[in-house]
């Protein structure tokens, strides 16, 4: 998620647990790429603070999905007509939500039914 869409009570401890040290972040609110590759990136999943963006957008907590439903409808209505848009791609490598909050998140094909599939249906059926 875009720093700019996420409270900061989301991002501030990151990557809490992988790191015991805080990142420091830039001047645009992202962390260091030094402090960055101190990890593999897929391990950053299991922070705590992707688990509650990936977990915010998906239940709307904070109203995050709602802002990625506004951005979505742009995306629609930009390319709206365009014969070279066949489809989209609501989001690429989804994580299955805040696996701290909800550990079932992460049984297999679980997530999708707990709360993924019915952000997708508001998200397709606004583009829509």
């Amino acid at each position: 998620m875009p720093i700019w869409a996420i409270p900061e009570e989301i991002y501030k401890d990151f990557p809490r647990p992988l790191s015991v040290k805080k990142f420091e972040f830039d001047a645009n609110g992202y962390p260091h790429w030094q402090d960055c590759g101190k990890h593999a990136w897929a391990e950053y999943y299991f922070s705590d603070s992707v688990a509650k963006g990936f977990g915010s957008l998906w239940t709307n907590r904070h109203g995050l999905r709602d802002l990625f439903v506004k951005y979505w409808m742009k995306v629609a209505e930009t390319f709206k007509g365009d014969e070279f848009v066949i489809a989209y791609e609501l989001i690429n490598e989804p994580w299955a939500g805040d696996q701290y909050i909800n550990p079932l998140v992460m049984v297999p094909g679980l997530s999708e039914v707990i709360d993924m599939q019915h952000a997708y249906d508001i998200i397709s059926a606004k583009i829509r």
